[in-house]
């Protein structure tokens, strides 16, 4: 059992290793690149969120508008009408699109709203019962969506 152990404990270090080396190896490669910079530079967006997101994102100049972008993440919205009035449903959004780009920027708007004063300042209670605001996890959302 104590072999065991330590096999696994000599296993974790080896991947924490690999994972640290490709880890300094997407710093250096991110750094080549012109946007890395200006990312690092937005609240919430530090070297893993940038450097996911210049891999995702590729050549900025082919989108034409934000609303690219956005559907590119999968945060653009939609609604289930199936036997619904369009007035009634709730739209949601698609979460078609790239998930780690989706992912990499609902990270950075966490980060970015806990730097704000506003954010946070609900922490009894039902989120949406308290003053009718929504749960921090609704609004990181949309403010990833907005930081396009």
């Amino acid at each position: 059992m104590q072999l065991e152990a330590g096999l696994l404990v000599d296993t974790l270090k080896s991947i924490q290793e690999q994972l640290d080396h490709v880890e300094k190896a997407t710093q250096r490669l991110a750094e080549g690149f012109e946007e890395y910079g200006y990312l690092k530079s937005i609240p919430g967006f530090g070297p893993y969120v940038s450097a996911m997101t210049l891999a995702a994102i590729g050549n900025p100049h082919r989108f034409e508008n934000r609303a690219q972008l956005i559907r590119l993440a999968g945060f653009d919205l939609c609604a289930s009408r199936s036997g619904e009035k369009s007035s009634t449903a709730v739209p949601v959004i698609s979460k078609k699109g790239k998930a780690d780009l989706r992912y990499a920027l609902y990270q950075a708007a966490l980060v970015a709203s806990s730097l704000t004063p506003t954010s946070g300042s609900i922490t009894t209670g039902s989120w949406k019962a308290a003053s009718g605001r929504r749960h921090p996890h609704e609004d990181a959302g949309e403010i990833a969506a907005k930081m396009w």
